[in-house]
C-alpha cells in the first residue's frame, strides 16, 4: 500500500507541470473563438467592467502573470528533462555544459557559462514576460461595436392642413387664424417659424460661413442640445425628439452610440445676382405718412406688384425682402437697400428646392447629427426621388418667411438682417481671400439664404412631429458599443505560443517513451547536488574501486549503474569503475587543495 502511494507520488510529480497546461490551453482556445465568432460580453458584464476598470485590469495582469507561469513551468521541465536525458547518453561533458543546461532549466542568466546558453537561457527567461504581456492583450477587454435595428418618427408632409403664412402680428383681429404652438421639454414648436425663432435664423445667417473655410457647426434649434455638423437639408427634426427608443434600455446587448437612417427631404440651392434692371425698389409709401416707406415692385415669378411696409427714419436704413406669393419654382427672392446697405440693393436670388434622399447620422456620444447624399446619389440629377411636397407649398410658405423677418428686424437706425447677411460675406471674403466686394457679398448671402432655409424647413417639420402629430415610422440601423474579451491578433499569438508549447511537449514524450529512461541524478535539484557533493567528500581518499568497496559505496564484485566522478584540482579526473553506465569527466583549474568527489547514481 505504501510502495502503491509512493508510486503515485512520484508520478504526479514528473506529470503535474504539464497537466496545469490543460488550463492555458482551453483558455486560448476559448478566447480565439470568441475573436472569430465577435462573442461580446452581456451588458449587465460591460457596465461592471467599465465601472471597475483598474480591478478588473488588476484581475487580468495576475491571471495572465499565472498562465505565464505556467507556460515557464512547462518548458523548465521540457528542459531538465531533456537535459538529463542528454547528459546521461554522453561518454563525457564539461561542467559548463551542466551549468548551461542547469540555466535553462531553472531558468537565471549565467554569463559564466557557454554563449550559446546564456542566449538560450535567456530566451527561456523572456517565455513568461512575452507570454504574459500575450494574455494580458488576449483576455483585455476592449471597446467593440455591433449593429441592431430600431424605430424612430419622422415628420411627414403627406398632410399639409396646418401649413400656411400666418401672419406675423402679435394680436390678431378676431375672426383670423392664429398659428398653431405647443411648448414641451424640448422648447417651442410652431408654424409661425419665421417669427418665432427669428432670433436663431439670424444667428444662423450671420454664421453660414466660416472664417477659416472649415465645416459648419450649427446647434439645432430646439432644447435637445445637438449640433449639426455640415448642412441639416432640413432633415433631423426627429433627432432628439422622437427617438426615445434608442436608448439602452431597449438595447441589452449594449449601449447605443450613433444610429444612421435615410430621410427625404430638399436639396435646398441659391444663386445670386445683381440686377440692375429690378423693379424691386424702396419708394416713398405716403408723403402723408412720415417714417413709413414702401418696397415694391414685380420678381420674375410675380403674378402681381409686391408690397411691404418698412419703418424708418429714412430709406437709407432699410433692407427689404421681396417674395412672390405664387407657388411657382424656383423661388425668388429680392433685396432692396438703402443707402448703408448699397452693397445689398439690388440683389436678386433663385431659390431651388430639389428633392433628395439624405443619410442622416445621429451621434449620441457627441450629441451631432452629421447629413450626406447617400452613395450613388452624389450628384445631382442621377436619381428620381419622390417630392416630399409636390404641390409646393411648402417651398412657398417657407420662402415668404424671408419677406416677413426683414421687415421685423428692420428699425429707426439700421437693419438686423442686412447686418447678419455682410457678417457672411465678411467670413467668405476673409475664407477665400477675395477682394471683389461683388463677389464676396453675393457669396455671403447665398451662404446665409441657403442656411435660414435649411433651418426653417427642418422647423416645420418638428411642427408636423409635435404640433401636427403628423409622421411616420423609420427604421433606422443603431450602432452599439459593446466589449469584446480582447484582439484577435493576440488571442491568436497566445494560441500559437501554447499550441507550440504542447507540441513539444507531446512530442518528446512519444520519443523518450515518456521518459522512462531517465537517470536519477537532477542538476535542478539542490537536494540531490548536496547529497552528492556530501558522498564525493566520503571519497575524496581515493578514486579507486578497493577504497569504494572498502567505504561500501559499492559491493566487492558488483556491477553497478552507481557512477562515481572524483573532482581533484586541475587535474584531469574521471570514474575508476569500468563498469559504469555514465563516465564523466570534469576539466577544472582550481585550487589543488580542494578536491570534491561527486557520487552521481544512474538508472540501472
Amino acid at each position: 500500500m505504501a510502495d502503491s502511494g509512493g508510486r503515485w507520488k512520484r508520478w504526479w510529480f514528473k506529470w503535474w507541470v504539464f497537466f496545469c497546461l490543460l488550463i492555458p490551453t482551453a483558455l486560448s482556445i476559448t478566447l480565439l473563438v470568441a475573436s472569430i465568432r465577435e462573442w461580446t460580453f452581456s451588458k449587465p458584464a460591460s457596465d461592471f467592467i467599465r465601472t471597475n476598470r483598474a480591478s478588473v485590469q488588476l484581475a487580468i495582469q495576475v491571471v495572465s502573470a499565472l498562465l505565464a507561469l505556467v507556460h515557464s513551468l512547462a518548458v523548465c521541465r521540457l528542459l531538465g528533462n531533456g537535459g538529463r536525458l542528454h547528459l546521461a547518453s554522453k561518454a563525457s561533458f564539461t561542467i559548463g555544459q551542466l551549468r548551461g543546461w542547469a540555466t535553462m532549466a531553472t531558468p537565471k542568466i549565467d554569463l559564466c557559462v557557454p554563449i550559446l546558453y546564456v542566449v538560450l537561457a535567456s530566451l527561456v527567461a523572456s517565455l513568461s514576460i512575452i507570454s504574459s504581456a500575450l494574455w494580458v492583450g488576449a483576455m483585455t477587454p476592449v471597446e467593440a461595436r455591433a449593429f441592431s435595428n430600431g424605430t424612430i418618427a419622422i415628420p411627414s408632409f403627406a398632410n399639409l392642413s396646418l401649413m400656411t403664412e400666418y401672419p406675423s402680428e402679435a394680436k390678431l383681429p378676431e375672426g383670423q387664424r392664429a398659428a398653431p404652438e405647443d411648448f414641451t421639454e424640448y422648447g417651442l414648436f410652431s408654424y409661425k417659424v419665421g417669427i418665432r425663432y427669428i432670433s436663431s435664423l439670424i444667428a444662423s445667417a450671420a454664421s453660414a460661413t466660416t472664417i477659416d473655410g472649415s465645416v459648419r457647426k450649427s446647434a439645432k434649434v430646439d432644447n435637445t442640445q445637438f449640433v449639426y455638423v455640415g448642412r441639416s437639408y432640413g432633415t433631423g427634426a426627429a433627432v432628439g425628439i422622437r427617438d426615445k427608443d434608442i436608448s439602452e434600455a431597449n438595447f441589452p446587448a449594449g449601449r447605443p452610440t450613433t444610429y444612421q437612417y435615410v430621410e427625404t427631404s430638399y436639396n435646398i440651392s441659391a444663386s445670386c445676382i445683381y440686377n440692375a434692371s429690378t423693379d424691386f425698389r424702396i419708394t416713398v409709401s405716403n408723403p402723408r405718412s412720415l417714417w413709413i416707406y414702401a418696397a415694391r415692385g414685380r420678381l420674375p415669378d410675380s403674378t402681381s406688384e409686391e408690397y411691404s411696409s418698412y419703418f424708418g427714419h429714412s430709406p437709407k436704413a432699410i433692407v427689404a425682402m421681396g417674395v412672390a406669393a405664387a407657388p411657382a419654382r424656383p423661388r425668388y427672392v429680392g433685396i432692396a437697400a438703402g443707402e448703408f446697405y448699397k452693397q445689398l440693393d439690388a440683389i436678386q436670388c433663385s431659390i431651388d428646392f430639389s428633392p433628395a434622399r439624405f443619410n442622416v447620422t445621429v451621434s449620441l456620444t457627441n450629441r451631432t447629427i452629421s447629413v450626406s447624399k447617400p452613395a450613388g446619389e452624389a450628384g445631382d440629377g442621377e436619381v428620381i426621388v419622390e417630392d416630399i411636397d409636390p404641390s409646393g407649398l411648402v417651398a412657398k410658405v417657407l420662402i415668404r418667411q424671408f419677406e416677413l423677418i426683414a421687415n421685423d428686424l428692420t428699425n429707426l437706425y439700421q437693419s438686423v438682417l442686412a447686418d447678419a447677411l455682410l457678417a457672411s460675406a465678411q467670413a467668405w471674403k476673409a475664407s477665400q481671400g477675395s477682394t471683389d466686394e461683388a463677389e464676396y457679398t453675393l457669396r455671403g448671402v447665398e451662404n446665409s439664404l441657403i442656411a435660414m432655409a435649411d433651418d426653417m424647413l427642418a422647423l416645420y417639420g418638428a411642427a408636423q412631429l409635435i404640433v401636427g402629430h403628423f409622421e411616420q415610422p423609420m427604421t433606422v440601423s443603431v450602432t452599439l458599443a459593446v466589449l469584446k474579451p480582447g484582439v484577435w491578433q493576440y488571442a491568436l499569438a497566445a494560441t500559437a505560443v501554447n499550441a507550440a508549447i504542447v507540441i513539444a511537449i507531446v512530442a518528446e514524450v512519444i520519443r523518450t517513451r515518456g521518459w522512462r529512461a531517465m537517470p536519477s541524478f537532477d542538476f535542478t535539484d539542490m537536494g540531490w547536488l548536496l547529497l552528492a557533493t556530501f558522498r564525493g567528500g566520503s571519497l575524496s581518499a581515493g578514486s579507486h574501486r578497493e577504497v569504494y568497496e572498502e567505504l561500501g559505496i559499492i559491493g566487492k564484485g558488483e556491477t553497478s549503474s552507481r557512477i562515481v566522478v572524483a573532482h581533484q584540482g586541475d587535474g584531469d579526473v574521471s570514474a575508476a569503475e569500468e563498469t559504469r553506465d555514465l563516465v564523466v569527466q570534469l576539466q577544472q583549474n582550481g585550487d589543488h587543495s580542494h578536491n570534491t568527489l561527486l557520487v552521481i547514481e544512474g538508472a540501472r
